[in-house]
């Protein structure tokens, strides 16, 4: 077995209080906040969507999705992800930093009623539980429904939703 099979990277982020993490394969890039277009009767954690290098991206605001406060500390960015074959930008209040770690010492996430689906692990790092997330369990099916029709129909000047 080489190293490759025996570490795993992420990247680290935090959402309010909770110290997070996502699987670096699953991240295509991290960038600052940009405007959104916001989108009506959708979930209140769906800001709206971005434009980035001519694609529409539904933006996921983690803090509204898991009832955390918003903090405005300046820190804030948006995590694009690929999940599933979907382009989501997630929106955190600070990206931390990048971890590499043995895949032996990241634990099984505990189940906790829904919570059981959104965690893919925990680890210990700097003193502290590191959530992994799994983007896949973030979304029921409606929001997924939600979601799909977003992408299929982003808003337009001519269309604004």
């Amino acid at each position: 077995m080489n190293v490759n099979e025996q570490t795993r990277q992420f990247v680290g982020f935090r959402v309010g209080p909770h110290r997070m993490a996502m699987d670096i394969s699953q991240i295509k890039e991290i960038v600052p906040p940009l405007p959104v277009t916001e989108v009506p009767k959708t979930p209140a954690f769906i800001e709206g969507v971005i434009e980035l290098r001519g694609a529409i991206i539904p933006v996921v605001d983690l803090r509204a999705k898991f009832n955390v406060p918003h903090e405005d500390h300046g820190h804030t960015k948006s995590i694009i992800a690929a999940i599933e074959g979907h382009i989501f930008a997630f929106v955190v209040d600070e990206v931390t930093d990048v971890i590499r770690l043995p895949v032996d010492q990241i634990s099984q996430a505990p189940t906790l009623s829904n919570q059981g689906q959104i965690l893919r692990g925990v680890f210990h790092y700097n003193g502290g539980l590191v959530l992994v997330l799994d983007p896949t369990g973030i979304f029921s099916n409606e929001e997924r429904i939600d979601l799909e029709a977003i992408e299929a129909n982003p808003p337009t000047a001519e269309n604004p939703g």
